[in-house]
């Protein structure tokens, strides 16, 4: 990924922990424009979405994308289950939540994954 668009997700990643939830958007969509495979602006817009401006469907789908060009990344994945409970798609959770565990059990992501999974059981 271009510097340039690099520190712009970087940007964007710190309005959305901020809760700056307008700049963030604004941010993640640049750096989709300028790079539109981008999983972790995909993720970080897909939260953005959801928890800002209550786009729950878009929100999902950005994030379903993410988790498709980055299915290894425990992270994006976790997300996404932790998103799929909180919509009441709960067959979709725990395979979501097995994959994150499959990966790396011993991670932090792997192991909030475990904990997870015990309501999915």
């Amino acid at each position: 990924m271009d510097p340039v668009v690099q520190a712009r997700l970087a940007e964007a990643d710190e309005a959305r922990l901020n809760l700056s939830y307008e700049a963030a958007k604004r941010l993640y969509e640049e750096v989709l424009a300028a790079d539109g495979g981008s999983p972790q602006a995909l993720h970080g817009l897909g939260f953005v979405l959801m928890f800002g401006f209550g786009e729950f469907e878009e929100g999902l789908r950005r994030m379903e994308d993410a988790a498709s060009r980055a299915p290894g990344d425990q992270v994006i994945l976790l997300d996404l289950a932790k998103s799929y409970a909180m919509l009441g798609e709960d067959e979709k959770v725990k395979p979501m939540l097995e994959r994150v565990i499959a990966l790396d059990p011993d991670s932090k992501q792997g192991q909030e994954a475990r904990n997870q999974l015990q309501y999915y059981a």
